[in-house]
């Protein structure tokens, strides 16, 4: 599920596809993220606010497209009323929408909080779009992706404060990038997920580096002399590659080859695939 292996859409029929198309598009080749998937789909069963943490370039966009995209076509499992991917992304098409401007404006409002001071309120200085928002999703169901790492400066005690007064006028769902790094504590391994509940209403979910497995797919998919040889049925394809890569002595995730490869984190993982030579990763494979 998430690959190219299998039929890219399988939802309700009837969904909403513009809510849908508020979501960034998914990349070709998705790999090692379907527990991590699953764990956030049942995160946002369990709570109204799930907060995704990992390093930079560990993929936290992709998770959150691909949970987004999976709520937005089975309406029937996950109805809503509205969604909102905020801040607005350069590559999505500007919505035009009036409670899409007001939890934009409100959101930002909040995050900058009063100049930047200790305010442990959300400064709404709009106080006409904050009305018009109330009246707009009380009783509604609503869902909200918002991305905090576009912000230079972030007050948190407005923005927590902002997200409280959401939860108490309507029946909403938030799923929350936190800025790079992982706030809380975490030992989740390769391949698998960790989630922290701080109350009954709040949780967060580390998103863990790729096992060796997805980590090879990944870098097979993108390395230009592995992509060349899968043109030819007589070479090994990707998946071949991956398969009996990970048979190999080198498959180790603490290993010389596995950092090489980006040491599974997915960003690392497709500059490593786009520089390295042949002649490199031979000399390490033997």
């Amino acid at each position: 599920f998430y690959t190219r292996d299998v039929p890219p859409y399988t939802g309700d029929k009837g969904f909403n596809k513009d809510l849908v198309n508020r979501v960034p598009r998914l990349p070709d080749f998705l790999v090692g993220r379907e527990l991590v998937i699953y764990g956030i789909l049942e995160c946002l069963n369990d709570a109204d606010v799930v907060r995704l943490e990992g390093e930079p370039g560990i993929g936290r966009t992709c998770a959150a497209a691909a949970v987004c995209r999976y709520m937005l076509q089975r309406p029937k499992s996950f109805p809503m009323d509205f969604f909102a991917w905020l801040p607005q992304r350069s590559d999505l098409a500007t919505v035009h929408d009036r409670l899409y401007d007001d939890l934009s404006e409100t959101l930002r409002l909040a995050v900058v909080g009063d100049d930047g001071k200790s305010s442990r309120a959300p400064i709404y200085t709009s106080k006409d779009a904050w009305r018009r928002m109330v009246s707009s999703t009380n009783g509604s169901r609503v869902a909200l992706l918002v991305d905090l790492r576009p912000f230079s400066r972030i007050n948190f005690r407005s923005f927590e404060s902002f997200i409280r007064d959401l939860l108490n006028i309507s029946k909403v769902k938030i799923l929350i990038i936190s800025p790079n790094g992982i706030l809380g504590d975490s030992d989740a391994q390769t391949g698998g997920w960790k989630s922290t509940r701080h109350n009954k209403r709040q949780v967060s979910v580390v998103i863990p580096p790729l096992d060796f497995h997805s980590t090879a797919l990944l870098f097979g998919w993108h390395a230009p002399f592995i992509s060349r040889r899968s043109q030819d049925p007589a070479l090994w394809s990707h998946r071949a590659f991956a398969s009996e890569l990970a048979d190999s002595p080198t498959a180790d995730e603490g290993g010389k080859l596995f950092e090489a490869m980006g040491s599974g984190n997915p960003s690392q993982i497709h500059e490593a695939a786009r520089t390295m030579s042949d002649t490199r990763f031979q000399s390490l494979i033997n």
